[in-house]
């Protein structure tokens, strides 16, 4: 018994060593702002105010990825969305679907449910908003938009050094629509989340991967080291020599 009990202390002491070396190194941990309702409502209903996540602290993001970049009106501040057009793309919107140089992001299913409601952080008022799954760069997540029709958006072009960056909930958004494009060199992905506001003991956030939040996709939280290990030599790769893609 007292052989086995060094030899846990033994492993967890080198989990704790690799931890810091990839935390240093690789990760920083981040914990999402509250305070700013209509910030809260874009990041639904992937992410929530109160999330502790790991941000990537080298690289650029891959389109579909989940992103943390600097805030273009207020640098010290960070504003959060899904990186999905870069550099000389031209993005539209129809009914708050996406299109990327004329071709429509594809959504492959409905979400269970395949509504959802949800408060207006302008108005207070309570709207249905529908949830559908697309599947962009390889990434599956879920995505909200309004049942009323809306008007069709001018396509922008994304200017050199910019990538375009939208919110899983396209209808109260708070993203490229708002601020434009934003400098790829402020932004770092976002790969992982430890936990929720509730802390370690809700089962529905914690040790949760980013990377695909559809539903029954990403790995059980007794995975989370192996997570952590693949992001880390995923990012020493992207550091290394990828090409670039493209409120707290």
């Amino acid at each position: 018994m007292r052989g086995f009990l060094k030899f846990l202390l033994w492993v967890l002491g080198i989990v704790a060593v690799l931890f810091l070396v990839a935390y240093f190194v690789f990760f920083r941990i981040w914990t999402i702002p509250e305070g700013d309702p209509l910030m809260a409502a874009s990041l639904e209903p992937t992410m929530s105010p109160g999330d502790v996540v790991f941000v990537w602290r080298r690289g650029t993001p891959d389109r579909g990825d989940l992103v943390r970049c600097t805030d273009p009106e207020s640098p010290e501040k960070f504003i959060v969305g899904r990186a999905i057009a870069h550099e000389g793309e031209t993005i539209a919107f129809n009914q708050e679907v996406v299109s990327l140089d004329g071709q429509r992001n594809p959504s492959p299913y409905g979400c269970t449910p395949a509504t959802r409601t949800m408060k207006n952080p302008l108005s207070g008022e309570d709207e249905q908003l529908t949830c559908s799954i697309e599947d962009l760069g390889g990434k599956k997540y879920e995505a909200l938009r309004t049942l009323q029709p809306t008007m069709p958006e001018k396509p922008p072009r994304v200017p050199p050094g910019r990538i375009y960056v939208i919110s899983d909930n396209r209808h109260f958004h708070l993203d490229s629509r708002n601020y434009g494009p934003v400098d790829a060199a402020t932004c770092r992905p976002i790969y992982f989340r430890l936990w929720g506001k509730e802390g370690f003991g809700d089962s529905k956030k914690r040790f949760s991967c980013l990377c695909s939040s559809a539903p029954d996709e990403g790995p059980p939280g007794w995975s989370a080291a192996v997570v952590i290990l693949a992001a880390a030599l995923v990012g020493r790769r992207r550091s290394q020599g990828a090409s670039p893609a493209p409120r707290s």
